[in-house]
């Protein structure tokens, strides 16, 4: 597909075509980078005369020219690309040493205590979690993968085998009672429908508690030419402005954003629950307009 409006919805298989935005629901699509037919990027062929057999997809980025978000709008069947998942985050020693601070961070940040909750969402091995409740911390992970989420059990961490959303929030603190906070790293470019994934974050919060995701950074992904974040798992490639407008629509405020090295460059916001009087931060708006200037 040439740049211009994206083609209408289509489906084939496990992959189908968005006619809107994710984020917005706009038709203004505007397609600028085509990557071509690419297989997936975690699905690994056990023998070379797998390689011509492997499913290849179109992988291109477009913009949202009414909101700013940039996304794919090929989109893989979810069962396909997480049910059973290859990467383990815990191998890479470099996520390990980001958890430790990642939680120190936020413990200190809520004053988190033994009667409080932590729930991640795609808690994958566990890791994240491991370092809450070794600071005396409850938690709880969500994961759809079962075959990671055993690796999490194994190592102390309760699991639940879930595709998280909208209403897997309120299901889950039904069953498990609310929590101070929900976390979610290198998820939310994952999922088609990044404001319902949000507003289950809101559904599972205390009114005190707070949403923190990582999600790779727009403005680090083009200065460093990090073309390689790009395939068929992320769907979309985030600006803090265009996170603004996400966070909004799923009842948050974005009160903080911190920059963070992680995959090429991430960024950390820390989400509130809306509510009368609370706006989103000086400094986050400071620096979405920031983004503007730059032509984010």
């Amino acid at each position: 597909m040439n740049a211009g409006t994206a083609a209408p919805s289509m489906t084939t298989g496990p992959h189908h075509r968005r006619s809107t935005c994710r984020a917005c629901g706009g038709s203004a699509l505007e397609e600028i980078l085509d990557l071509g037919l690419q297989p997936l990027a975690n699905a690994f062929p056990l023998h070379p005369d797998e390689f011509d057999a492997e499913p290849r997809y179109p992988l291109a980025l477009t913009l949202c020219r009414d909101c700013g978000l940039v996304q794919l709008v090929d989109v893989i069947d979810p069962e396909v690309l997480f049910a059973h998942y290859l990467y383990v985050a815990g191998t890479a020693d470099a996520v390990v040493t980001h958890n430790q601070a990642y939680a120190a961070t936020v413990v200190e940040l809520l004053r988190l205590g033994p009667g409080d909750l932590v729930v991640e969402t795609a808690s994958n091995d566990g890791g994240l979690l491991a370092c809450f409740r070794d600071r005396g911390v409850r938690v709880l992970g969500l994961d759809p993968a079962a075959n990671i989420a055993e690796i999490a059990v194994a190592r102390g961490i309760p699991t639940d085998v879930v595709f998280f959303g909208a209403e897997e929030g309120a299901r889950t603190r039904a069953r498990h009672g609310p929590a101070r906070a929900v976390l979610g790293n290198n998820v939310l470019a994952h999922v088609d429908d990044p404001i319902g994934f949000l507003a289950g974050a809101r559904a599972l919060l205390t009114d005190d508690g707070l949403a923190i995701f990582e999600v790779p950074w727009l403005g680090a992904m083009l200065d460093g030419l990090v073309y390689d974040t790009i395939y068929h798992e992320h769907l979309s490639y985030f600006s803090v402005t265009a996170l603004l407008r996400i966070a909004e629509a799923a009842g948050l405020r974005i009160v903080r954003v911190d920059q963070v090295a992680v995959h090429g460059g991430s960024i950390r916001f820390y989400a509130a629950p809306a509510s009368p009087g609370r706006q989103h931060g000086p400094a986050v708006l400071a620096f979405a307009e920031a983004e503007r200037q730059a032509g984010l």
